[in-house]
């Protein structure tokens, strides 16, 4: 991705078209493991999209690809914040500071294959992402997040135009 030379729709594109699942890692091992997923397949093309500016490594247990999982959680949370690529890292922040502020507990789920999460009841009842209100984020126009409405109260941020270089 990059902030002025390509269009946000993009990756509603992708998701869009038959047989190819658009991929959007948050960082290195997410990365690695969506190549030894895509590598495997046989019956989708794989478009997995990463970003040119530095980001944050998590210290996440991930050992297999998985569409969503969580990489922050509370034992109680008042909130899921759902994030894929870059925007993980700003999911963090977000977190900390609604803590902080507010005192509002969240846990940070990394969706690097919405596609594979929008219509998996057995994977939203494992996140726990039908227990308390959900709030997405992503560079892209992708209205597949809003499909997440159907199992809590939904807002999201999404792009609404370019990026602007600074």
């Amino acid at each position: 991705d990059g902030p002025t030379h390509q269009p946000f729709d993009q990756l509603p594109m992708l998701r869009a078209m038959d047989n190819v699942k658009a991929i959007r890692p948050c960082d290195e091992k997410e990365t690695l493991e969506a190549f030894k997923w895509a590598l495997k397949q046989n019956q989708n093309q794989i478009a997995i999209i990463t970003c040119r500016q530095s980001i944050a490594s998590f210290k996440s247990n991930l050992n297999t690809f998985k569409a969503a999982y969580i990489l922050k959680s509370e034992t109680e949370f008042d909130l899921s914040i759902l994030a894929s690529g870059s925007e993980v890292s700003l999911a963090y922040e977000i977190s900390k500071e609604l803590t902080k502020k507010y005192q509002i507990k969240s846990q940070i789920i990394s969706v690097p294959l919405l596609q594979n999460l929008v219509n998996d009841s057995k994977l939203i009842k494992q996140l726990e992402i039908e227990k308390k209100p959900i709030f997405a984020i992503e560079a892209s126009s992708d209205s597949m997040w809003y499909q997440l409405a159907k199992y809590n109260k939904f807002d999201c941020q999404l792009a609404l135009t370019y990026g602007e270089s600074t």
